[in-house]
């Protein structure tokens, strides 16, 4: 498969190849993945969602570029879009970090409910 830039057809994006049973082994590598991230320390999680972070933070001209040819959409649109994906991620850290806090409440006399959400 050919990725074609709409603003360039003569310039190809990239190419790749792939077959039913290498995307039933991604599908199975990411789902074994799911587990593994599940069961390490949240601390670990945030030190790792922070690296990525810089790391888009980093590429940021190389991934806008990639999006505007992919897409056909004007550079300015694509690194906007990048710089909103990279604070997607800060955000998950500060404010949506505390949205997944186990917490408890009271059902009824002597009666306590407890939430706690699991990482997916």
């Amino acid at each position: 498969m050919t990725s074609e830039d709409p603003g360039d057809l003569s310039r190809p994006v990239g190419a790749f190849r792939a077959s039913v049973a290498a995307v039933d082994d991604a599908v199975a590598a990411a789902f074994g993945a799911r587990r593994r991230w599940a069961g390490l320390p949240v601390s670990w999680r945030a030190a790792f969602l922070k690296r990525f972070e810089r790391a888009v933070r980093h590429r940021e001209g190389e991934l806008a570029e990639l999006i505007a040819r992919e897409v056909g959409k004007p550079l300015w649109e694509a690194r906007r879009e990048v710089d909103r994906f990279a604070a997607r991620v800060g955000e998950t850290l500060t404010t949506a970090w505390r949205r997944v806090q186990p917490y408890e409440v009271t059902v009824a006399d002597g009666v306590t409910g407890r939430c706690r959400y699991r990482p997916h």
